[in-house]
């Protein structure tokens, strides 16, 4: 079977979405498949926002679908949701050439603009909003993320939707762990995006050290929010926040592994909306993981089932920061001691996610 994997960013990118395709692919082609990837080979941090960040959205758009068109017919297309309005184009190649397509959501626009305020116009949302879900409608399959997002996706889409949350990267155990100059610290980790909460966690900060805690917060990556926060935290004075950028894949395990705890956060409107990628990595790393969001669904639920986890909502600082601080400090052998542990366990997670993957999309068609 040929199949065509269509996406913002794929192979050899290091974005998440880039690397759950290669992973799908390379098992696919090693079962005898045809596999062509359509989409930005690199660029994922490359850091564009505003107008430069959708003028180049719809130029990729328009890039995009001539390529489709060049590499129809095939299989099988397997769209993904970035850049938005990708499965529209996608719907459309697809209904001219009479090839089917999976939809494989990592998050549903134009909902996320709708609630973010990024497209005010009544008359646009209706517009948009009919688009979307007519190219939804005409998918012969949705794959989502949880099953938050399959009740979104079940408001406007009546055929098979299967449910497939992302799996972690893989990473080397190398002989010489890299340390940060922090010794006790908590972690935030990934990309700090719209949709993502950084107030809480600097409030949280700010009550730790006025208690006069040493523990620092270390905020690695990058984002939307990247300057707004670095902003908050010099107007709250705060002194132990250390901002990074994006951390090497082969060196985040060890960072995970020495932090005294991981925190992941959602805005709770978001919920059903997409599904945060780094925390495939965090529960597997058995780092106790502060999730600032809602405490109920989906989410919510994956956190607590590990027992050293916690979830909060927004607005409580002051008991994210006495749970932050109760978490006990993670010696320098930890790393050492439990760093295969944790390849193992991501390796094993890995190859079950990616064979049920596979067996989703070598399946669609019955």
């Amino acid at each position: 079977m040929k199949f065509i994997f269509i996406n913002h960013y794929i192979p050899p990118d290091d974005s998440p979405t880039a690397g759950l395709i290669a992973d799908v692919g390379i098992e696919l082609v090693s079962s005898g498949h045809e596999v062509h990837n359509l989409g930005r080979p690199g660029g994922y941090q490359s850091g564009l926002t505003g107008i430069k960040r959708w003028t180049g959205d719809v130029t990729h758009l328009l890039r995009l679908l001539f390529q489709l068109l060049s590499a129809l017919p095939a299989d099988r297309v397997i769209a993904l949701s970035s850049p938005p309005g990708l499965h529209v184009m996608v719907a459309v190649a697809c209904a001219l050439k009479r090839t089917p397509f999976v939809l494989w959501l990592m998050d549903i626009y134009p909902d996320l603009a709708f609630v973010e305020g990024l497209i005010p116009n009544k008359t646009a949302q209706r517009i948009i909003h009919f688009l979307f879900n007519r190219a939804t409608q005409r998918a012969e399959q949705v794959i989502v993320l949880d099953e938050d997002m399959r009740k979104t996706v079940a408001t406007i889409y009546s055929g098979p939707v299967e449910i497939q949350a992302p799996w972690p990267k893989p990473f080397q155990v190398i002989p010489n762990p890299p340390e940060l100059k922090q010794k006790d610290y908590w972690l935030y980790s990934g990309n700090l995006g719209r949709a993502h909460l950084w107030k809480p966690l600097l409030e949280a900060q700010k009550l730790i050290e006025d208690s006069g805690s040493p523990l620092h917060l270390v905020i690695q990556g990058g984002g939307f929010g990247w300057r707004q926060a670095r902003a908050e935290a010099a107007r709250l004075q705060l002194k132990q926040v250390h901002f990074r950028d994006y951390c090497p894949v082969e060196e985040l395990p060890f960072h995970l592994l020495q932090a005294r705890a991981l925190v992941a956060s959602l805005k709770p409107e978001m919920t059903g909306l997409l599904w945060p990628s780094k925390l495939s990595l965090m529960l597997e790393s058995h780092v106790p993981v502060a999730w600032i969001g809602k405490k109920t669904g989906s989410i919510a639920e994956v956190i607590l089932k590990h027992e050293q986890n916690q979830c909060f909502l927004p607005d409580e600082m002051t008991t994210l920061s006495q749970w932050i601080t109760g978490r006990p400090q993670r010696p320098p052998e930890n790393v050492t001691t439990h760093i295969s542990e944790f390849s193992n366990r991501v390796q094993s997670a890995r190859k079950v996610a990616i064979n049920r993957m596979t067996s989703i999309l070598l399946n669609s068609h019955d």
